[in-house]
């Protein structure tokens, strides 16, 4: 995780609401970051990076290896 993607994650955050609304409004499935998020919201957590997330490469392949 690099400084990039830490800042990915707060301004995802940070517009948590927006990109909820929107999903709901186009009837579009959120994504997993922003299902990620609306957990950490429900369960009034601070959020933190865990590394669980990656916003590069193809979103149905999981890399392992790291």
């Amino acid at each position: 995780m690099g400084e990039k993607a830490i800042k990915g994650f707060y301004q995802h955050y940070k517009q948590l609401k927006k990109v909820s609304d929107q999903n709901k409004l186009t009837q579009q499935q959120p994504s997993v970051y922003t299902k990620f998020m609306e957990a950490i919201v429900d369960k009034q957590q601070l959020p933190c990076r865990v590394g669980l997330v990656k916003q590069m490469g193809k979103a149905d392949e999981i890399d392992i290896q790291g």
